[in-house]
């Protein structure tokens, strides 16, 4: 069988990091001999080797620094396939080509280049132009697909929309773990802490849904660059017994679980997992309407969906609804498990370079 390499520059708890690193154990399980390659071993990402999974690092501190390091790992380890994401393609890329390795490339776009979102350089010069020398790029959704058809003018026959996967299995296993000292009711947010999650949206909102609700907490899961400014605001808006930063976790299904609701608030959103999980969990949502969450939640049937990015008030009376009125636990789970199970994903995956 083909020998597969992931690549992600660390093993954070971001959506990219874990989606992909369910991909690896899911080739793993169908027998593929894969390695999960990082630039550096630290993160906070579970994971757990198998027969067929390794996880290796580059020994590099920076991705920037880390192209002869991966020059050296093609040529000892020679990939039949390497799949990495987003504008980390470039130095794959650039490697091969240096390393003097044939092996295809498969690169996932997860993020919309739009007006919410800054665009560098780079990201820019990746989807326009290493993006159509590689074998095929997988779009998470079909506004990712036709964005990069449209805007960035690739093949459509290159492009193929593959919804990110989630496993099942670990989750509902995972979210049996005990976890210490919960409030009795609380609603909750997973995400990194920076500006496109809009933290201080929900933050506003739920400064008002506390006052209809004293009873229900605030948590917050997560870490980043705004977290000295949210837990600034937190302390402005006199939350600060109401609202709790309980940092990364690297499980955070127990959290999950146990909320009364899970709420998004983000300004932009490709397609995110945290709202996978939560659906496989039966977990009651409230997002924003991005594009990501509006397609997950199919226009608000499998969740509540605020009118606007920017209204706290449209926010809280969506809070204030799911937590009156919750969804259907068992029409939650079923949605996810028919539509978003892991080896549903990985078959559609393999199919980008097998002919059965």
């Amino acid at each position: 069988m083909e020998k597969i390499t992931v690549f992600t520059p660390s093993l954070n708890i971001g959506g990219i990091e874990r989606v992909l690193n369910t991909y690896a154990k899911g080739l793993a399980e169908k027998g593929y001999p894969v390695t999960y390659l990082t630039v550096y071993s630290k993160g906070e990402l579970d994971i757990v080797a198998s027969d067929n999974l390794e996880y290796q690092h580059l020994g590099t501190k920076r991705l920037r620094d880390s192209l002869f390091a991966l020059v050296r790992y093609f040529r000892n380890n020679r990939p039949d396939i390497v799949f990495v994401a987003n504008d980390a393609t470039l130095i794959v890329y650039v490697a091969k080509l240096l390393s003097g390795v044939s092996f295809k490339i498969i690169s996932s776009q997860h993020n919309y280049y739009d007006i919410y979102a800054k665009v560098g350089v780079k990201q820019t010069f990746v989807a326009k132009y290493i993006f159509p020398l590689c074998f095929k790029v997988v779009a998470v959704s079909e506004g990712i697909r036709s964005m990069l058809i449209k805007n960035f003018h690739l093949k459509a026959d290159r492009v193929v929309k593959i919804y990110n996967p989630i496993d099942l299995s670990l989750i509902n296993k995972y979210a049996l773990d005990p976890v210490c000292d919960l409030p009795q009711e609380y609603l909750l947010f997973v995400g990194r802490f920076e500006k496109v999650k809009n933290i201080p949206l929900l933050l506003d909102a739920f400064s008002k849904f506390h006052q209809a609700y004293s009873n229900v907490k605030l948590l917050l899961i997560g870490g980043g660059p705004e977290e000295q400014f949210i837990t600034s605001y937190i302390q402005e808006l006199g939350l600060e017994n109401a609202v709790k930063n309980l940092g990364i976790k690297s499980n955070p299904f127990p959290y999950i679980n146990n909320a009364k609701v899970i709420v998004l608030s983000s300004i932009s959103e490709a397609f995110p997992t945290v709202l996978l999980e939560s659906l496989s969990l039966g977990k009651t949502i409230v997002s924003t309407p991005t594009l990501g969450a509006i397609d997950i939640l199919k226009h608000g049937k499998y969740g509540y969906i605020s009118a606007s990015l920017d209204n706290p008030n449209d926010l809280f009376c969506k809070l204030a609804n799911a937590y009156n009125t919750p969804l259907n636990q068992d029409v939650l789970k079923k949605y996810a498990e028919s539509n978003y199970d892991l080896r549903t994903r990985v078959a559609e995956f393999e199919r980008l370079w097998k002919v059965f």
